[in-house]
């Protein structure tokens, strides 16, 4: 791989995506999204690449949301990069979600469902795999995942943040250890699909006090436990497990690597 394509280049994944790919020295083509003057990825597109076999896509784009418009852009999407995919000749990497898993479960995991449903039906099985990603934790402007809300609220000190169930369990994954899995499934032309998730499952009174140990955090949480708890664990699979580090490690190098909007 010399070249590597992303669409939501400007995204929380799509954007660190861009930077580790960068940093590996690969060539990169980024498609922002429409607000950040992108194409629209609902439609068909047109993107020239001089060496089809030696240029990767990854499909980061999507519209989060549990919301039925949400799948539907999700799904078009999905239709149209597939397509581009397969005219072109490049390798095709589309990053699903655990959610998928589920089916029906919300419309986001029903949006992400049918989108893998869309990549099959398009491509030859040989041009394209999926890596569904659990949860991804790292610096998010407008956070959608409680860990990430955390992290953020360390920094700034607010807003207070209540705390239901601290041993409940999660393997979420950082969105560098994500970047490193999809550029690794682009280089190695991973087919079928394959689950991407942290190395350790993390309770969350762990992750409070890990956050609370690091130098200048300004945590402070409301902690009404009501004595449950449930676990949410996902098997990496062994294609990806080299691009995945410690949780430690993943938070050392978060913390020590603030972006310049905090």
């Amino acid at each position: 791989m010399k070249t590597l394509v992303v669409t939501g280049a400007s995204g929380f994944l799509g954007s660190a995506l861009v930077g580790v790919a960068r940093q590996a020295g690969l060539e990169v083509v980024a498609l922002e999204s429409t607000r950040h003057g992108g194409p629209d990825l609902r439609q068909r597109f047109d993107l020239t690449v001089n060496e089809p076999e030696s240029t990767v896509l990854v499909h980061c784009a999507a519209v989060l949301g549990d919301f039925a418009e949400a799948a539907y852009d999700n799904i078009d999407m999905a239709y149209a990069v597939a397509r581009w995919v397969r005219l072109s000749g490049v390798f095709g990497v589309h990053v699903s979600s655990v959610s998928a898993m589920s089916q029906t479960a919300t419309m986001y995991g029903f949006g992400k469902l049918l989108s893998e449903s869309a990549w099959r039906h398009i491509l030859p099985s040989e041009q394209y795999g999926t890596v569904r990603m659990a949860g991804i934790w790292g610096w998010q402007k407008k956070p959608t995942l409680f860990w990430n809300k955390l992290l953020l609220t360390a920094v700034r000190g607010k807003p207070r943040l209540t705390i239901m169930r601290g041993q409940s369990r999660r393997n979420y994954i950082s969105v560098q250890e994500a970047a490193r899995c999809l550029i690794r499934a682009g280089t190695l032309r991973l087919t079928g699909t394959h689950i991407a998730a942290g190395h350790d499952a993390v309770s969350m009174e762990s992750y409070v006090r890990h956050l609370s140990a690091l130098p200048g955090n300004r945590l402070v949480v409301d902690w009404q436990d009501d004595g449950q708890h449930d676990d949410v664990i996902f098997q990496t699979g062994s294609d990806l497990l080299p691009a995945l580090t410690s949780f430690h490690c993943n938070l050392t190098e978060l913390w020590a690597n603030r972006p310049d909007w905090i």
